[in-house]
């Protein structure tokens, strides 16, 4: 839910009224941004390590388009780039089997870098099949991630 800023009502719905009154005076519908390319602000929880990696990519990515891209740019491509492959990325999950997402507290640390990894694991599988094909399945499973039920 959002708050405050009253895009959301109680229920969690879009409030497409208040959204209207939101929008500034100016935005005529010459110049309406279609829904799909309407910002949302989303907020994340990084570790060190990804936040790292998140940055490099971006570092990377400025240096050879020469564009000054940000986090949001990357993370919005990354999504486009899931998108396409939706199928596929549903395929390998089905295909990887059920997992329990391992306790936040700071005693499952290597659980969490287990299931990040399987993670990884399913977005690699997902993206090297061509597109129609059926991954096959991960295994690597850590022994305190039994199955969901």
């Amino acid at each position: 839910m959002l708050g405050i800023t009253g895009k959301r009502s109680v229920t969690g719905r879009l409030n497409t009224k208040r959204i209207e009154e939101l929008r500034p005076a100016s935005a005529s519908a010459a110049t309406h941004v279609p829904r799909l390319l309407e910002k949302v602000k989303r907020e994340f929880v990084l570790t060190r390590e990804t936040d790292a990696v998140i940055s490099e990519v971006v570092t990377l990515l400025r240096e050879t388009t020469t564009a000054r891209l940000s986090s949001s740019h990357v993370l919005r491509g990354l999504a486009r780039l899931l998108m396409r492959r939706l199928p596929a990325l549903r395929n390998a999950a089905v295909a990887s089997g059920p997992r329990r997402l391992p306790a936040s507290n700071h005693g499952h640390i290597n659980a969490r870098i287990d299931f990040e990894q399987f993670l990884a694991e399913v977005f690699e599988l997902a993206l090297s099949v061509p597109p129609g094909a059926n991954p096959q399945k991960i295994t690597s499973a850590p022994p305190d991630n039994k199955p969901a039920s």
